[in-house]
């Protein structure tokens, strides 16, 4: 899903799964990345973020991550089951991030 937070907006909390996490910091510039598993909390008008991992678009390893993603669908294709098969699964949904915000962020 996506939100929107903006001035005056009430306290709010939600999680994060994996995806673009777009903001503006308090200097006013605006920021893109890809942010994955935990939650935004906004409280009196500040919001804050906690993800277990985020990178700005500008580093993300583009070869890297398409690479990553190809062994993980073999991973997946070849049939991992129980853990290995979540995790898997979360580490293919990470770099499909990774890719698609980086996309985005050629868009700019």
């Amino acid at each position: 899903g996506e939100i929107c937070l903006l001035k005056g907006h009430e306290d709010y909390v939600a999680p994060i799964v994996v995806g673009a996490l777009k903001f503006d910091t308090a200097e006013g510039e605006k920021r893109l990345g890809c942010a994955a598993y935990g939650f935004v909390n906004l409280m009196d008008g500040s919001a804050t973020v906690f993800t277990t991992t985020f990178e700005f678009v500008e580093e993300i390893d583009v070869p890297r991550a398409k690479e990553n993603m190809e062994r993980t669908r073999i991973i997946i294709a070849e049939g991992a089951i129980g853990d290995e098969l979540i995790d898997a699964k979360a580490r293919y949904d990470r770099c499909k991030a990774r890719l698609a915000v980086a996309q985005l962020g050629r868009g700019k």
